[in-house]
């Protein structure tokens, strides 16, 4: 969930993700943000970890995780080498593994995905 799905430049928008332990066990969970620009003049990764949190949850433990998104997270490296910030979209990927569908075949838990919009 992010607080705004717009952002400006030099703004702040926070992804939350609401996690719980279903188990009879206590558990650490790494949880990842991912960012992928969609919009991007310039090769980009398909997946950009842009931050990781270690969440230690109780049996039956419910906590919330979250994450600052700043403008600077959505720049890129383009040809020349140069760090360019470009209005367009952005997929936001908060979970416990890349966000893929082989990551949910292999017993991943699933993923929180919004999009957020830098203009």
């Amino acid at each position: 969930k992010l607080s705004s799905n717009t952002i400006r430049k030099g703004g702040e928008v926070k992804a939350s993700i609401s996690l719980k332990n279903t188990g009879s066990f206590d558990v650490d969970e790494i949880v990842q943000l991912y960012i992928t620009d969609q919009e991007a003049s310039v090769r980009v990764p398909l997946f950009d970890l842009k931050g990781i949190q270690r969440v230690s949850l109780k049996a039956e433990e419910t906590q919330q995780v979250t994450f600052s998104i700043s403008t600077e997270m959505l720049q890129l490296i383009d040809e020349a080498g140069n760090s360019k910030l470009e209005k367009g979209e952005f997929t936001i990927s908060v979970g416990g593994s890349l966000p893929t569908k082989r990551s949910l075949e292999l017993g991943a838990s699933a993923f929180e995905i919004a999009t957020l919009t830098f203009k």
